[in-house]
């Protein structure tokens, strides 16, 4: 999948750890470029630091930090998963979101 996969659609927390820096409810964009992938809340805050989308894997991650990943896709709908890939204090607790673009019906 390209990057524009992350970037083209809106994203909305569906579960998140306790602590999370994006809770439950929350809508997340990714922007910037392949190379410095950037994840804003839908309050304007960018929790986390930069990324890199890895093409080949279709994943975005920041070593030590996190690692964000599709989830199968089950249609309508597709899912993304954060996890952190460091120390507790360097970022916090994994999350799951879903596109959320209006399906049918």
């Amino acid at each position: 999948m390209p990057f524009s996969f992350y970037t083209d659609r809106p994203w909305k927390i569906t579960s998140a750890e306790p602590g999370s820096k994006c809770p439950q409810g929350t809508g997340v964009a990714f922007g910037g470029t392949p190379e410095k992938v950037t994840i804003t809340r839908s309050d304007g805050k960018t929790p986390y630091p930069e990324g890199k989308y890895l093409e080949r894997v279709n994943m975005i991650v920041s070593r030590g930090n996190y690692e964000i990943h599709v989830l199968p896709l089950i249609l309508p709908w597709a899912t993304i998963q954060f996890v952190s890939d460091g120390p507790a204090e360097s970022t916090d607790g994994s999350w799951t979101a879903d596109d959320n673009i209006p399906g049918p019906g």
